[in-house]
């Protein structure tokens, strides 16, 4: 197998890459979920092994008691394009090897 082969786009590596890319780097890439929560809510960051994009609050103010309710101010998220491509990139890279590895194995 060469190297032209290895990074073909085909479908399966697609469906692969969609599977790898939702799990690993949406479901379980924001790992802050459970951990960063305060009265306003819960501040997320998705993407593994590179965060690609995180949820902020900008002006929030829940340290001061004296304003009651709590002044959450506005959630932005951030977005990184670039470490969104390397994330595309490396479960591509890793949906290449395991379709490699099933091919091997369907022709023995």
């Amino acid at each position: 197998m060469n190297w032209r082969e290895f990074f073909k786009l085909t479908i399966g590596k697609v469906i692969l890459l969609i599977i790898l890319f939702g799990f690993f780097s949406v479901f379980l890439g924001n790992p802050y979920v459970f951990s960063l929560c305060d009265p306003c809510g819960c501040y997320n960051s998705w993407g593994y092994p590179v965060h690609f994009a995180e949820e902020t609050a900008i002006g929030a103010n829940i340290l001061d008691t004296n304003t009651l309710p709590f002044d959450c101010g506005t959630r932005v998220t951030n977005w990184n394009i670039p470490m969104l491509l390397v994330d595309f990139m490396f479960w591509y890279i890793i949906s290449a090897i395991i379709s490699l590895a099933v091919n091997k194995i369907r022709k023995k």
